[in-house]
């Protein structure tokens, strides 16, 4: 029996790794830890973030947007909760959609000239059902384990 290959739909931007080498990884902030990664079936950027205990997180499939009218965010992505050993969505063949709770918006500020590892992440929420964006939360970029 063959196996299943899951197709994407011709609209979705598969983001090559070189392009988001950046952003990806695991960043920290005063309150908490976010992954960002290529999804490891359709390739797009992903974020992740736990919340609460642990046992759930906010996921969410990042597309490229126009930064300029966008307050300088680059990406954006709508955002569901997953409870622990839950996956993503990634159409109909995985059952119903989730319900969106809110979106996220993401920027990148580089590295300053010379000062290598000094870039950081910015990212916005805005809960579904509220007029304006949460405050901004500016994201280090975690350590490297050894």
């Amino acid at each position: 029996m063959a196996a299943s290959v899951q197709q994407i739909p011709a609209s979705v931007k598969q983001i090559e790794k070189e392009e988001t080498a950046d952003q990806r990884g695991f960043w920290l902030s005063e309150n908490g830890q976010c992954h960002i990664f290529n999804d490891k079936i359709t390739n797009r950027l992903s974020y992740e973030e736990l919340i609460g205990d642990g046992s759930e997180r906010l996921h969410g499939f990042f597309d490229e947007v126009e930064a300029s009218a966008n307050s300088g965010y680059s990406w954006s992505a709508p955002l569901c909760i997953l409870e622990e050993g839950e996956k993503p969505w990634y159409g109909p063949s995985c059952g119903e959609k989730p319900e969106f709770v809110g979106s996220i918006r993401l920027r990148l500020v580089p590295a300053a000239e010379g000062k290598l590892g000094s870039e950081f992440i910015e990212t916005q929420i805005h809960t579904e059902g509220e007029d304006d964006w949460q405050a901004s939360v500016t994201w280090k970029r975690a350590p490297d384990e050894e």
